[in-house]
């Protein structure tokens, strides 16, 4: 539950980033094309933020499962190996956000130490990757937490289907009177 409630956090963040980046966009475009006037920072702009939504949903998609897959052995195994199998690939994700973040916090601190900062806003880009780096590791710690506690986004989502579909009031198996 506490991994939703982080994850939804994270989600709400990246989307704002999302929102104002297609704002950033739109006006841009409108610039452009109506006044012929660009803004000249929106690409750096672009950059920065593009980073972050992808780090950002990282969690989220760790949480939910979301990772493009292939069941390939899922109808060969059992539930046991195939809920060992799951929490190998939550390690193997744990490990690449914890490496990707590692690299990360590494090019974090050598733009702070060289000083790196946009070509047109002069806004230090340390600090935006700095949040891409805790981001990763975010991520992993959450796939840590779902290898410790085996939790697994496909139970879940079997669970609220069969809450859902029994609160459906079109369902003729449905035997629900309150309804």
């Amino acid at each position: 539950m506490i991994l939703r409630v982080i994850s939804t956090a994270i989600t709400t963040i990246s989307a704002v980033c999302l929102l104002a980046l297609m704002a950033l966009t739109f006006a841009d475009v409108v610039g452009r094309e109506f006044f012929n006037k660009p803004l000249t920072f929106s690409v750096e702009l672009t950059k920065l933020a593009m980073g972050l939504i992808v780090c950002l949903a990282f969690g989220t998609t760790t949480v939910s499962a979301r990772h493009i897959s292939v069941d390939l052995i899922q109808s060969f195994v059992g539930k046991t190996v195939y809920g060992w199998l799951l929490r190998l690939s939550s390690l193997l994700l744990m490990i690449f956000f914890g490496v990707l973040a590692y690299g990360l916090f590494g090019k974090a601190q050598q733009f702070a130490g060289d000083g790196l900062a946009t070509q047109v806003l002069f806004l230090p880009i340390a600090p935006v990757v700095y949040v891409m780096s805790v981001a990763c590791l975010g991520a992993a710690t959450i796939a840590g937490v779902m290898i410790i506690t085996g939790t697994n986004a496909q139970s879940e989502v079997e669970e609220h289907l069969q809450q859902a579909k029994a609160q459906d009031p079109i369902d003729p198996q449905n035997t629900n009177d309150s309804v």
